[in-house]
């Protein structure tokens, strides 16, 4: 079997980075062993992972050298979004060599489910010709995947484990999630959750998916006199919690990816409503058509529409809304059983 290198050094107080990285790690499993590069992950963040002490390198120069001496490696860049200003030249070039050796080496390069961001011509046309020479590369964003002219669009690869058969019914809680680094929401943003949450009978609940957004969600909370659901340094605890927290939702409102991602997997309706636009999810939600999950006051605003009516349109839609994440959620899975082919070919024509 080849062996499989994986980093899966991240923003370790993000959950929706566990959420991605620890997708890409199974599929990375049903390949062959793997050997992972953590960073500076600690021991909660690997458990997590579900990681083997036997299964990582700890420097990234000993992980680099180890997947260009093995022959026929197999080398998996993570998924997520990825800045690409021109102070990033000297890791594009490292990250084009890396690619080049694996393929000499008679390997595979994938790159799964990713988006680019803040991108320098210089810098762009490196990293797209890595993505060029690479065995696979899907993007989970129409813009990306334009801009490097290169690979197709697959939905977000944390919607791979979304329900897909039966939906559970309507709960009476309304979770909200929101970045701690954007603009306090305005009052017109408040006015339309408590419309809601009367019109629908909903119990309010503000929860922490990435710790930095703790002190927002606070303010959040006390503003909507609802619950809190702390950040718990026990990450595994946490998700634990926070998971049935959105099983246990019927809406969940915020203005991060994953936190609309993870909401979904657990049978939520998940909605983005901001004071803001938020073109990260309009690109990535838009390429799985669900664009219109998505508003911003001054857009509604320009449209005529209030924003309380824009939550509950969607509400009183579920059941559409929650087929078209189903049908999202089998693309995925589409998209990385496409992955392991290539594997299956390969090994058939070793034999």
């Amino acid at each position: 079997m080849q062996t499989t290198f994986v980093s899966v050094s991240a923003q370790f107080d993000n959950l929706g980075d566990l959420l991605i990285r620890r997708r890409t790690l199974e599929l990375a499993r049903q390949i062959g062993p793997v050997k992972v590069f953590a960073g500076d992950a600690d021991p909660d963040w690997i458990q997590s992972l579900e990681l083997k002490a036997s299964e990582m390198i700890q420097r990234q120069s000993a992980w680099f050298l180890r997947c260009v001496a093995t022959r026929r490696p197999v080398l998996f860049f993570a998924p997520g979004e990825f800045t690409l200003p021109l102070r990033q030249m000297p890791h594009e070039l490292i990250t084009l060599l890396l690619t080049a050796l694996v393929r000499l080496r008679g390997g595979q390069v994938i790159r799964v489910a990713r988006s680019v961001a803040n991108v320098h011509p210089l810098t762009g046309f490196v990293h797209a010709l890595a993505c060029r020479i690479s065995t696979s590369t899907t993007w989970r964003d129409r813009e990306s995947c334009d801009q490097m002219q290169v690979g197709r669009v697959v939905p977000d690869i944390g919607l791979a484990e979304a329900p897909v058969e039966k939906h559970r019914g309507r709960c009476n809680r309304i979770v909200v999630a929101m970045r701690g680094d954007r603009e306090y929401p305005p009052e017109r943003w408040f006015q339309a959750l408590s419309d809601v949450t009367k019109r629908y009978e909903l119990e309010p609940i503000v929860v922490v998916q990435v710790e930095r957004d703790g002190d927002r969600a606070s303010m959040i909370a006390d503003r909507l006199a609802g619950g809190v659901l702390a950040w718990d340094p026990i990450r595994t605890r946490h998700e634990r919690n926070l998971r049935q927290t959105y099983r246990e939702a019927d809406v969940v409102i915020t203005d991060r990816l994953h936190v609309f991602v993870l909401a979904a997997v657990e049978g939520a309706l998940p909605l983005c409503l901001t004071s803001y636009r938020q073109r990260k999810l309009e690109s990535v939600l838009g390429a799985v058509k669900l664009g219109h999950h998505v508003a911003d006051l001054g857009g509604l605003e320009v449209s005529g529409r209030a924003p309380e009516d824009f939550i509950a349109d969607r509400i009183d839609e579920r059941e559409h809304s929650l087929q078209i994440i189903a049908e999202a959620a089998i693309e995925s899975r589409q998209a990385e059983r496409a992955i392991l082919a290539l594997f299956s070919r390969d090994r058939g024509r070793s034999l």
